[in-house]
């Protein structure tokens, strides 16, 4: 049994025991929010992050006007919705790098749902369509994966005893 002041061995860490109601948010990330990688690294999340933010601004304006002004690239709605939550997906992605995935593609996909129910308001005039929901969580899904996989691949990359340097 463990007592405080005991230790145990966690991921190569040595963490005290501690006492109820003591534990910290995060155990075992850094007490800082500040991404890593210095001053360049941190100016590049800041701009992302508000890239992502005008995004949403200008994903949640466009799809509440009632009559938006067509796109110059011919595309039909469902390609639109899923331009829209892909581009979302990879900022946010971008931006957040120490988000977990699955929180932003919840986040994402039910901010899409809440674009569906506020085209149901009638004064806009707008047409609300579950499909629209799906096509922009496939999007969000297709995002998130394609991104999981590069940096899978650019991480093992940089390990040199990844399996395939052994070969």
């Amino acid at each position: 049994m463990l007592h405080r002041g005991d230790t145990v061995q966690f991921h190569n860490q040595v963490n005290p025991i501690r006492p109820k109601g003591k534990w910290r948010r995060g155990i075992g990330r850094k007490e800082t929010s500040r991404p890593a990688g210095g001053p360049i690294r941190n100016i590049m999340t800041r701009i992302l992050q508000i890239a992502f933010w005008l995004a949403v601004g200008l994903a949640f304006t466009m799809a509440t006007l009632p009559h938006p002004p067509d796109l110059p690239v011919p595309a039909s709605d469902k390609a639109q919705h899923m331009m829209a939550f892909a581009t979302l997906a990879l900022i946010g992605s971008l931006a957040y790098r120490g988000l977990p995935r699955l929180a932003l593609v919840i986040g994402l996909a039910a901010f899409g749902a809440l674009i569906e129910v506020m085209q149901m308001v009638p004064a806009l005039h707008r047409d609300a369509e579950f499909l629209d929901v799906v096509a922009d969580s496939a999007a969000i899904l297709i995002v998130t994966v394609l991104i999981a996989a590069v940096r899978c691949l650019l991480a093992s990359r940089r390990r040199p005893w990844s399996k395939e340097s052994e070969t």
